[in-house]
């Protein structure tokens, strides 16, 4: 079993982690709306995790993969950001309401957990 789908596992569940402390960090009001922000990034995050693993299980023999192996602890960044850019939703990012704070919260919990995982890929 490769190690970039542990690497994968571990992206999933930072990003569920640093969503917690996104939504949680200040008080919001929002009449508590924002508890279903971690549980809306698990729902979105396993289809990822399970795209981002069935991408470099077809293509883990592949030149590119060979080269550039590290490159492919990216994809589960490329997949909710063209997620969100399919549904439209990523133009909320700029917005200041509700919608603009959980669609920032799922962006930056996803790109924060990438970074740990990439460094993590570069330890390991």
């Amino acid at each position: 079993m490769n190690k970039m789908y542990i690497f994968y596992l571990i992206i999933v569940a930072l990003a569920f982690g640093i969503n917690i402390y996104l939504s949680t960090r200040t008080p919001k009001a929002d009449g508590g709306e924002s508890g279903v922000a971690p549980v809306v990034q698990m729902v979105i995050a396993i289809p990822i995790l399970l795209g981002s693993s069935l991408i470099f299980f077809l293509l883990h023999n592949t030149e590119v993969v060979k080269d550039l192996p590290a490159i492919f602890i990216l994809l589960p960044f490329i997949l909710e950001v063209t997620y969100f850019t399919f549904t439209k939703d990523i133009f909320k990012v700029f917005s200041s309401d509700f919608g603009g704070t959980l669609i920032r919260s799922y962006v930056s919990s996803i790109g924060l957990a990438t970074i740990v995982g990439y460094v993590l890929y570069l330890i390991f």
